[in-house]
């Protein structure tokens, strides 16, 4: 058999096996170098990929994402408005809902404070309060045309500005102060005698000789003239001395003032029925002022009030019947009061052990008497569980005392506890009025305008800071000067440095401290001059500007003897009403707030009044956060997509973005011509 040339004899013999004839598609002729049994590979040349064409954006999807660009910042406004209108109906929702919740609970929980009257058949309203044994109505209040009352304040309420005013008080509303322990129910009435015309104090005149005081007025009055007067004896106290005044024609009265005094006292008068005052101090070197030997003479109308019922405390009921309104008509059928109610007070004697009040304060009284030493002393047991560094807060009620007596502070002694005291848990303290000049006063000073000198030299040691001196140039800021000597001294010396104005000089500043006084508060002290060509040393007296009073340990407590004691500095009544903020130990209650509605009401109030607070606590708005975040993301957000457009080549988007900006600021200006254009003409 034939073999094809080029390809090598395969063995013969029995089994062997011959090899197919190769297929050759399409290439008669093999390469030589694969015909003669060489590997061959294709020719290493380089692959050729055409470059990828980016498509053009098409004219209709450059528009659509221009318009896109335009409008989608003002969809997403109109999104934002209608998210918040949303949330504001929910709001509106959640409110209206709390509302009607809360007029149920009032339904079940009538606020006991807010009591209804309404006048029977006889004209008169009352109503019985249910109240526990432990506690009693201390006052109640009704203004149909001002502010309600205050529930938790144990002090009368008045109105000035209201012509109706009821109000329940154990005292007389325009004598404050001065209590009668009834609880009685008082009507604010608008009256002027004489045909609306008041009447007037035309003289007055006191004899030290014959000890009468002669009063004459224009007008009669309907009831009896008292006068009280107030004398100061050796020990510094005074007593009252009331007397009746005599008159023939209710026009001219005389008071004979049984004394022997030839000092100057206080007396005063008060009207409880046409309701005028009258107060002067007799004095025998007042001569030359409007009334012979009296000076401070007042005389004036005060409100009138008028008792329209009471409270019965057996009863628990508090009734009365009212004057016709202002203008004629009857109070309405029904009203409204606000009432408040307060702990009957207990038993206090010398045995009382005392005890801190922690909530709402309460005020306990206890009465010290003058003792011929002049010291007013008590002794107060305090418990061991108690710190009288905390519990004693003391104060007096100068309202007792003669107006004479009170001319600037209504609690001129009080207590306070005090670290620098040594012997005393709490340290009582009394402020009076006092002049400078009693404890300063200036020895020398002197101005140099050519050196620029300024020296002052006083009476006593005070204390001056490097910049406590201070001068003013006429239109020109002040200087403030480093003196030439600081500290604790008598004498100072500033040397100011000469101005770039030129200008002139008019004015010196000294704040100073005073030193060693245990009167006088350290700081808050300051001096200034003036300069003047023709005073002394070229300046005016110093003027004082500061601290008007002053301040003196006249007692303390001392837990070791358990006493409080206290000396006052001026004249005071033969007993005094100490007030303090303490409790005793065998009270029923921790302080003196009383939740009247805790004890109708009970465990189901407290529940849920719990339950209700924990549900609608919140009274935020949501919409109110949601606009304030939108506020602060939306321009961040605009600015971000512009950038990001143009970055990934979205040209047509960001442009549609920027215009959508302009073309809201021609809207706005628009808008502002059309105003300035609609107003203008």
């Amino acid at each position: 058999m034939a073999m094809s040339p080029g390809l090598p004899s395969a063995p013969e013999g029995p089994g062997s096996i011959q090899r197919p004839a190769s297929i050759v598609l399409n290439d008669p002729s093999a390469p030589n170098s694969f015909l003669q049994g060489e590997t061959s590979f294709p020719s290493a040349q380089p692959l050729l990929i055409p470059p990828l064409v980016k498509q053009q954006d098409s004219l209709g999807k450059s528009i659509l994402m221009f318009m896109l660009g335009v409008f989608l910042p003002v969809a997403l406004l109109i999104l934002i408005q209608v998210i918040g209108v949303a949330m504001d109906d929910s709001q509106r929702e959640r409110e209206e809902q709390e509302e009607q919740e809360y007029e149920e609970y009032e339904q079940q929980f009538p606020d006991p404070y807010e009591m209804t009257f309404v006048r029977d058949a006889a004209g008169t309203y009352s109503q019985t309060i249910d109240l526990p044994d432990t506690h009693e109505l201390s006052q109640c209040y009704i203004d149909l045309n001002g502010e309600p009352g205050n529930r938790y304040s144990l002090e009368p309420i008045f109105n000035e500005y209201s012509p109706e005013s009821i109000l329940c008080s154990t005292m007389h509303p325009s004598l404050y102060g001065e209590s009668s322990g009834e609880l009685l129910v008082w009507q604010r009435i608008q009256d002027t005698p004489n045909g609306g015309e008041q009447t007037s104090l035309i003289g007055a005149e006191y004899s030290f000789q014959d000890k009468n005081l002669s009063l004459s007025f224009d007008s009669n009055f309907s009831e009896n003239l008292s006068l009280d007067a107030f004398l100061l004896n050796d020990d510094g106290q005074y007593s009252k001395i009331s007397t009746q005044g005599e008159t023939l024609d209710g026009l001219n009265y005389t008071f004979n003032i049984q004394t022997n005094s030839t000092e100057e006292f206080y007396m005063e008068i008060n009207l409880n029925e046409s309701n005028y005052f009258f107060s002067a101090e007799a004095c025998d070197s007042c001569s030359g002022e409007q009334f012979t030997f009296l000076d401070r003479a007042q005389f004036y109308r005060t409100e009138k009030w008028v008792v329209i019922g009471e409270y019965d405390a057996d009863m628990n009921q508090l009734s009365f019947d009212p004057l016709p309104m202002v203008g004629g008509a009857d109070f309405p059928n029904q009203l409204e009061f606000d009432i408040g109610i307060e702990s009957i007070p207990i038993p206090i004697d010398n045995d009382t052990v005392w005890t801190e009040s922690y909530t709402y304060g309460y005020d306990s009284a206890i009465e010290l008497t003058y003792s011929p030493t002049g010291v007013y002393s008590s002794q107060i047991l305090i418990s061991s569980e108690a710190d009288p560094w905390s519990v004693l807060e003391c104060q007096i009620d100068s309202y007792q005392w003669p107006a004479y007596y009170d001319t600037s502070r209504r609690y001129p002694i009080y207590c306070m506890d005090d670290d620098q005291s040594e012997g005393f848990d709490a340290v009582i303290y009394q402020e009076s009025q006092f002049e400078i000049d009693e404890y300063i006063s200036l020895e020398n000073q002197s101005w140099n305008p050519e050196t620029r000198e300024f020296h002052v030299e006083f009476n006593r040691t005070v204390r001056v800071r490097n910049d406590d001196f201070s001068a003013f140039e006429r239109f020109s800021p002040p200087f403030t000067e480093r003196p030439d000597s600081v500290g604790a001294r008598t004498n100072f010396t500033v040397t100011f440095e000469e101005s770039d104005g030129n200008g002139e000089w008019v004015y010196f500043q000294m704040d100073f401290e005073i030193v060693n006084s245990t009167s006088l508060r350290a700081g808050g002290h300051s001096f200034s001059w003036l300069v003047c060509d023709d005073c002394d040393g070229n300046l005016s007296e110093p003027i004082y500007d500061g601290i008007s009073t002053q301040t003196e340990v006249i007692g303390g407590y001392n837990s070791s003897n358990q006493t409080m004691w206290f000396q006052p500095l001026g004249p005071t009544p033969p007993t005094v009403e100490m007030s303090l903020n303490l409790i005793p130990e065998s009270s029923p209650q921790d302080s003196g707030y009383f939740d009247y509605e805790v004890y109708l009401y009970g465990d189901e109030y407290i529940e849920y009044q719990e339950e209700y607070y924990d549900n609608y606590d919140d009274y935020s708005n949501p919409a109110d956060d949601f606009y304030t975040f939108a506020f602060i993301a939306y321009p961040i957000t605009y600015i971000g997509a512009i950038i990001y457009s143009f970055a990934r080549g979205n040209k047509a988007f960001g442009k549609g973005l920027i215009a959508s900006a302009i073309l809201g600021l021609a809207l706005l200006g628009v808008i502002v011509v059309f105003v300035v254009l609609y107003f203008g003409f």
